[in-house]
C-alpha cells in the first residue's frame, strides 16, 4: 500500500470518527408495555401481522402449525383441511393472507376475506407464500421455482408480477 493511500485511508477514518463523536445523542423516551401473546394450549405462538385496529394474525403449534386471528381477547383458529396453516398479514379491512401446506399438493398462498378463501399460486411455482396485504388489497409474498430458487411477487387484482 502506498504512503498516499494510507494517508487517504487514515484521513477518512478520522473524519468518520469525528462524525460519530459529534453526532447528537438519540433519546428514547416514553413508556412501553410489552404484552405476551400465547394461544391457549399451544406449544408456541408466532405473531405475523397487525392492523390499525389491533387485530393480530399469526401461527401456533400444537402437533402442527395452525393459523390464528386474535381480536381483542378472543382467538379464532384458521386451518385448511390436512394442512399446516400460517396467517401472516392482515389489513385494516380484516383481509388475511398466509400460507397453507399439504403433503399432496405443496405450499399455497391464501387470501381470506370474511368467509371467502382464495388460493394463491404463482404459475409454475413449487411453493407460494402470501406474506402481507395492504388496504388496497395488493398482496406481496415469495415463491420457489422448480430449481428451488426464491423469488418475490406482487399480486394486484388478477395480475401477479
Amino acid at each position: 500500500m502506498s504512503l498516499t493511500t494510507m494517508r487517504i485511508n487514515l484521513t477518512c477514518a478520522i473524519m468518520l470518527l469525528g462524525t460519530v463523536l459529534t453526532a447528537p445523542p438519540v433519546a428514547i423516551s416514553g413508556n412501553y408495555t410489552f404484552t405476551q401473546i400465547d394461544v391457549p394450549g399451544a406449544d408456541s405462538t408466532f405473531a405475523g401481522g397487525i392492523n390499525d385496529t389491533g387485530q393480530i394474525v399469526g401461527s401456533f403449534s400444537s402437533n402442527f402449525a395452525h393459523g390464528f386471528l386474535k381480536d381483542g381477547v378472543s382467538f379464532t383458529q384458521i386451518d385448511f383441511p390436512n394442512a399446516t396453516t400460517r396467517a401472516q398479514g392482515i389489513n385494516n379491512k380484516g383481509q388475511i393472507v398466509g400460507q397453507f401446506y399439504d403433503h399432496d399438493t405443496g405450499g399455497h398462498g391464501f387470501l381470506m376475506d370474511g368467509a371467502t378463501v382464495t388460493q394463491i399460486d404463482v404459475l409454475g411455482a413449487l411453493l407460494t407464500n402470501a406474506r402481507s396485504i395492504n388496504d388496497m388489497g395488493q398482496i406481496v409474498g415469495n415463491y420457489s421455482d422448480v430449481a428451488l430458487r426464491g423469488h418475490g411477487f406482487l399480486k394486484d387484482g388478477a395480475t401477479i408480477t
